[in-house]
């Protein structure tokens, strides 16, 4: 490898590696994950990526089991946004759901009837947050 390679390896390893420390607590809805799934999380844990579309959430990596979040989605939307970004992704890795991109399945509001579609919205959650918890762990809701 040439200097100029290693100089490019170098600055690719910082710019990609460097937001591997995080300020996101997922262990709030690790836990309430855990309590109404009856099911326990293992090694999940959650990193800040930066280079997302501010609209974008993040995504799982299973190799890593990680949940890689991205901060301005996370800073944005508290609460619900963070629950359902977190249970969503549990909800692939622990309860083995699949994301579902058939369309066909929605309300009346077009809100999509399943927590694992993959245009779901913070405000489709907020609407139909019981019938998304009862999807994913039967009678038990928040």
């Amino acid at each position: 490898m040439n200097i100029f390679s290693s100089f490019l390896l170098g600055i690719f390893a910082t710019s990609v590696f460097a937001a591997t420390h995080t300020n996101i607590d997922i262990n709030p809805y690790v836990k309430e994950f855990e309590k109404l799934s009856q099911k326990k999380v293992i090694g999940v844990t959650a990193r800040e990526i930066n280079n997302l579309h501010y609209t974008q959430g993040g995504f799982f990596d299973s190799d890593t089991n990680t949940i890689n979040i991205n901060p301005v989605y996370w800073k944005k939307h508290p609460k619900f946004g963070q629950e359902m970004l977190v249970f969503t992704f549990l909800g692939h890795h622990v309860l083995k759901k699949e994301i579902l991109y058939d369309t066909k399945e929605i309300h009346t509001d077009l809100c999509p009837k399943s927590i694992m579609h993959w245009s779901l919205s913070e405000t489709c959650y907020k609407r139909h947050r019981k019938d998304y918890h009862k999807e994913l762990f039967g009678g038990a809701s928040i």
